[in-house]
């Protein structure tokens, strides 16, 4: 059985170690730790999915920037989301066009792409089937206000302000970089996060997994039996420079 990624309180901070690499938070009165990170295979496998899609964005020059709980995992941890299970980002509706071109390249390189109205579900298998997913919502302008910005989260419709998103921010993320929405507590607000006060806590009646799309989506079914192939040499690049 996997261990979770070690962890321990020693006075006001939290340390946890990913990938042999040492991670220490302050703990201050506004945040609160009580659970144990996922495991570490998961946590890597999110990293490498991430730099994955972040390096194919740069290289094709499609905009993109971290929202929801990898947001505020960003904020908390400027990494991973150690507690939350899938990946979330925005990409511009303007750039619809250009992503679905280079599909075929992703499924070259063993991705598997879900299509559906107002998002995409990127996804892959690691190690011994860690499965992990990244969300790719469109971000839309609203015609009729050309400041107000929205994307669905679901069926929840999530509302920006066109400055609170831009200019993006490309920041260090483990060891990379990643982008970011210029005004990050103003949009983790709209994600209904309370910045003054953030609490990670064991739900024993709520299994952390991976969110599902309903009983019409079979794609869940057909993963269970099979085990991608190891990715060869953009894998083997990542876990060197990791």
């Amino acid at each position: 059985m996997t261990t979770p990624s070690s962890l321990f309180h020693y006075g006001d901070t939290f340390n946890y170690t990913l990938n042999g690499i040492q991670h220490q938070i302050s703990l201050k009165a506004n945040l609160q730790i009580q659970q144990k990170p996922l495991e570490d295979k998961f946590l890597i496998s999110q990293k490498f999915i991430l730099k994955y899609i972040h390096d194919l964005f740069e290289m094709h020059s499609i905009d993109y920037f971290l929202v929801n709980h990898s947001l505020l995992g960003h904020y908390v941890f400027q990494g991973i989301h150690i507690f939350h299970p899938i990946l979330e980002i925005c990409m511009n509706e303007y750039h619809l066009a250009k992503f679905k071109k280079i599909k075929e390249d992703i499924f070259v390189d063993d991705f598997h792409i879900e299509e559906h109205n107002h998002y995409f579900i990127l996804s892959s298998s690691f190690f011994s089937k860690v499965k992990v997913k990244l969300y790719i919502y469109i971000l839309y302008t609203n015609p009729e206000n050309p400041q107000e910005l929205y994307h669905y989260i679901s069926k929840d419709k999530k509302i920006h302000q066109l400055y609170d998103i831009y200019p993006l921010q490309k920041v260090p993320y483990e060891e990379f970089h990643i982008f970011i929405p210029h005004k990050i507590i103003e949009v983790l607000h709209n994600y209904n996060f309370d910045t003054n006060y953030i609490e990670f806590k064991e739900n024993p009646e709520q299994k952390r997994e991976i969110i599902e799309e309903g009983k019409e989506d079979t794609f869940e079914e057909k993963i269970q039996q099979t085990i991608f192939q190891p990715f060869m040499f953009i894998k083997n690049k990542f876990f060197q420079q990791s």
